[in-house]
């Protein structure tokens, strides 16, 4: 049986989380990451280099940090995989609608006139800037076309009954429809075949006294 190989990183460096980008601060609330819980800088070394030997790794100096505080990107997303991504590195934030709510290495909190991380969240921006809001968490239940998952559409209604609008029936109704009509029909034509079927109109209704059994041949 073959053994994992011992772990052989040197020359390792480690900073704060930097990155900012617009919607940023809503992905780490969806994932349940409380940005003021941060040990970026207690790292644990699971091969710790020998005692004469250089350490596998270093920490920044967040004086050393502080002149490259934030990064922030520009997405421009392309397609389902395409795109491109442009990066701001500075001290300050610089670029509108970019967010972060983790505290640089210094302790300094990502703020700008278009978003607060005290506040976790946005806040009022002037009209000429566009804050990217993220997306409502999509429906468990419906697939990426907007069809139900198999398994999950409702009773009584259709596989893409998923806006407001009357939705048509189900395909399992229009067969149960189309399947009593065909019996209706079948049962209605045996019947009169033998002479039990359907009543005639009253404006041929036999005259009063005479018969009405039915001959069978």
């Amino acid at each position: 049986m073959s053994l994992w190989p011992p772990q052989t990183s040197a020359s390792l460096s480690f900073r704060a989380w930097d990155v900012a980008y617009p919607g940023l601060a809503a992905q780490f609330a969806a994932a349940g990451w409380n940005a003021s819980v941060n040990h970026w800088d207690r790292i644990y070394d699971f091969s710790p280099a020998e005692p004469d030997a250089a350490p596998t790794f270093t920490i920044r100096a967040a004086e050393d940090q502080s002149r490259t505080r934030w990064c922030e990107l520009t997405l421009a997303p392309e397609g389902l995989c395409g795109g491109s991504v442009e990066e701001h590195v500075g001290a300050d934030p610089a670029t509108p609608g970019c967010e972060c709510p983790c505290l640089a290495a210094d302790g300094t909190p990502y703020a700008a006139i278009w978003y607060t991380a005290a506040a976790g969240s946005g806040v009022a921006a002037p009209e000429d800037v566009v804050v990217e809001v993220a997306a409502p968490a999509p429906d468990s239940t419906l697939n990426t076309d907007g069809s139900y998952k198999l398994g999950e559409q409702p009773f009584g209604t259709s596989a893409r009954a998923v806006t407001g609008e009357a939705a048509p029936p189900s395909l399992f109704a229009e067969w149960a429809a189309s399947f009593k009509g065909a019996l209706d029909g079948l049962f209605g034509a045996a019947l009169r075949l033998v002479g039990l079927g359907t009543a005639a109109p009253a404006s041929a209704a036999a005259p009063p006294g005479a018969s009405t059994a039915c001959l069978v041949q």
